[in-house]
């Protein structure tokens, strides 16, 4: 710990008193060309929580309603600056507390079902967000811009979108700011934060297998001048899910504090608790032939549960405690610092699951096991910016350096159960304690220094951004007693440029290279090695003038090695392949034409293919769980006047084309095209006195559509069937 905080006052001193003498920046207009001196920042401006906002911060000095908006066309994560997405070299998707709203999503994967390019296959699976996909790869999950606690997937936490104002989504590789990413690029989702105007709101809700859920948002000043801010988010839930004798229970709950002692100066300290108690196990390992294919005996019902109902349980606490710090010396400079402590604990207890049918087609072998999954790290992300014009080209210019400390202590305990009767389970059945099969502990500590660097001249943008890492990983296997030691290193970088016209079109190239030093091993213990890759990337970006908005359109090529994928023979583990190439397109729109009028959604064409493989047969298959062809749309409208002021509709349609679920390729899912739709009404529009009070009813899979994703031909599970949700919100 020493070593951080020598490192981050070094940082300090050089950017206060070793960067050249320079002149304020000025604002720039569209294009990033310098216009005028800045207007100091005026009572009711905003701030956004997670960006730097220069030269200085301020308090409203008036009661503020906070406005509810469809569309964010800046982006903090790209380039730890409030950049307008128009000027960052690289395809992005923001999707806001407004949107997460409007289609009531209640997980992540449901949160970003209209981002194109992004996948999840096991979607039905409450108790981790399970292998999204983003341009083909599992993104690394940050939360206010700092890495989330991961191991093997069981530990991960499964944040709660209620808690959250925004999720961004970085594609392509993102290592040259934050060192551990996958090529496919990396999701940070954005916290509720304290804001300085009155935030009051409760909401209820009903929805499809007996979910109640309750939840309140509560925030604003403490004191009349606006100097401590406080925020406090909780959620409550009981429900069953499609499953039969499978639940999704959880409490949630965020508070944080915003203390201003001066007006340059400002920190914002902020927890989370979770508590996950899922009875059962949602996603069912059911076997091809009855969900899939045909099977004589017919179809396998899709809430069919084959494990012991009151044996199996998943309990899951998430614990986080950090603050943000930020600090503006004057017109050019200023620091920030993020520092957090992150823990999540798991418990899986006596999980019965299929093993494969018997040869009559109805007789289901099983097995049972017991899984610890404990992660924690501690991470401190320090950073300085200077803006700055030096003659006609303005720069900003931020450094920093982070470290984190990461903890995974796993343990499995595996053994066999009495088969099961598919098609009519009699349950009760006694099974043998599980015997130890896997027992490890893993420590990592990571050491990054990186820098970056915005040019706007006239039209033209051009980003830098480089990072080096050091990473040492002690991998302990405590049933042999063994251990083993590895320690990596390298440098990743982004070159991009962009040039913005001034009606609002602005083109870019870029290339980037990711690393990512990997927790975990294969079944045996071996640790990973770290996982390598690169990216070309091209595109165009449109933002309209007259209308809140932003396109996309974007292709590129990426490759990495050292890829990770699924072990075909131990289900629970995974292994490395060698090489994997993505080449893609993707059409990419957030829009709002008109006012109450909300649009979002495109296409994403992904082409994957495994160019080196230590597994058989492997070489030319696609990579598991990447269809090639996406498309979804959703719009919205909300009536803004006449008698029905206030009622509104919204649509959305999804196509996942087929894709396989394994990388030996031996069985495809096939395509499927799912509807979602809501309604809802704001009864203000009825009558004053009902101001703030909403009404919304959502479906998921309007057609209840059946559709299945296998891992292979023993383990499938269904998607989620047709789910309806009733809220009742009021704001006040």
């Amino acid at each position: 710990m020493e070593q951080v905080k020598t490192i981050s006052l070094c940082i300090f001193a050089i950017l206060v008193f070793v960067v050249p003498e320079v002149v304020p920046a000025q604002d720039k207009d569209e294009k990033g060309s310098p216009e005028a001196v800045s207007e100091p920042s005026q009572p009711g401006a905003e701030q956004k929580t997670d960006g730097f906002s220069l030269p200085e911060v301020t308090v409203e000095e008036q009661q503020q309603v906070a406005e509810d908006e469809f569309v964010d066309e800046e982006a903090t994560s790209a380039t730890k600056t409030d950049t307008p997405l128009i000027e960052i070299p690289q395809s992005i998707s923001i999707v806001t507390e407004e949107q997460i709203k409007q289609q009531q999503a209640q997980t992540l994967s449901e949160a970003l079902r209209y981002t194109p390019g992004f996948f999840a296959a096991y979607e039905s699976d409450v108790r981790f967000d399970n292998a999204p996909i983003v341009r083909g790869f599992i993104p690394t999950l940050y939360l206010d811009g700092l890495l989330l606690p991961d191991s093997r997937g069981f530990g991960a936490p499964r944040i709660e979108p209620y808690g959250l104002e925004r999720i961004e989504v970085l594609k392509g590789p993102s290592s040259g700011l934050y060192g551990q990413v996958p090529p496919g690029g990396l999701i940070d989702m954005v916290s509720k934060r304290p804001k300085p105007y009155a935030i009051h709101e409760v909401v209820l809700q009903y929805g499809s297998y007996d979910r109640y859920q309750g939840a309140f948002d509560l925030g604003g000043r403490v004191d009349d001048g606006g100097r401590i801010l406080y925020r406090l988010t909780g959620l409550l839930r009981k429900s069953d899910t499609q499953t039969k004798y499978a639940e999704d229970n959880r409490i949630f709950l965020a508070p944080s504090v915003t203390v201003r002692p001066f007006e340059n100066t400002s920190i914002t300290i902020s927890a989370y608790f979770q508590k996950d108690d899922n009875k059962g196990i949602s996603p069912q390992t059911l076997p091809a032939q009855g969900t899939l294919f045909s099977n004589p005996n017919g179809k396998v019902p899709v809430g069919r549960y084959v494990g012991e109902p009151g044996y199996d349980r998943v309990d899951k606490t998430t614990f986080f405690v950090g603050y943000n710090l930020e600090h503006t010396f004057n017109e050019i400079f200023a620091f920030r610092q993020n520092l957090r402590y992150s823990t999540v604990n798991l418990d899986v207890h006596d999980a019965v699951r299929g093993e494969g049918l018997q040869p009559d087609l109805r007789t289901l072998n099983r097995a049972v096991y017991d899984i610890t999954d404990f992660a924690d790290n501690f991470q401190v992300d320090n950073q300085g910016l200077a803006v700055f014009d030096a003659g006609p080209v303005r720069n900003e210019v931020l450094v920093g350096f982070d470290y984190l400390w990461t903890k995974n202590k796993f343990s499995m305990d595996f053994g066999f159960a009495p088969p099961i009767d598919l098609y009519n389970p009699v349950y009760g059945q006694p099974f043998d304690t599980p015997a130890p099969l896997q027992d490890t502990l893993q420590k990592q500590n990571q050491f990054g220094i990186y820098a970056q660097d915005q040019i706007f001249f006239k039209g033209f943008v051009l980003t830098l951004t480089g990072r080096q890492d050091w990473v040492d990983t002690s991998s302990r296997d405590l049933l042999s007693d063994t251990k083993s030691t590895q320690d990596d290193s390298a440098f990743s970088y982004r070159a991009g440029l962009n040039y913005v016209f001034d009606f609002g079109v602005a083109p870019y190239i870029a290339y980037s290279r990711s690393f990512q030093p990997t927790l975990g091993t294969y079944f045996n213990g071996k640790p990973f090695k770290p996982t390598r890759g690169e990216q070309y990337e091209a595109g165009i970006k449109y933002q309209p003038e007259w209308f809140p908005g932003i396109v996309t359109a974007a292709v590129y090529n990426l490759e990495q090695k050292n890829a990770l994928t699924a072990d075909p023979v131990n289900e629970f583990f995974q292994v490395q392949t060698g090489k994997v190439r993505v080449r893609g397109f993707e059409l990419d729109a957030t829009l709002s034409p008109l006012p109450g009028l909300n649009m979002v959604g495109g296409y994403a064409y992904t082409d994957s293919e495994i160019l080196k493989s230590n597994i058989p047969g492997e070489v030319g298959n696609e990579m598991s769980n990447v269809p090639k062809n996406q498309a979804s749309w959703w719009t919205d409208y909300t009536l803004q006047t006449s008698v029905l002021k206030g009622f509104g509709l919204g649509a959305g349609v999804r196509y996942v084309g087929d894709f396989f679920g394994n990388t030996d390729n031996a069985i495809k899912m096939p395509s499927v095209t799912l509807v979602d739709a809501a309604a809802y009404y704001d009864f203000g529009g009825l009558c004053q006195r009902f101001d703030g009070l909403k009404l919304a009813v959502n479906a998921a899979n309007l057609l209840d559509k059946t559709y299945v994703t296998c891992f292979n031909e023993n383990y499938c599970s269904y998607g989620n069937k047709l789910n309806i949700f009733g809220t009742l919100s009021y704001n006040w």
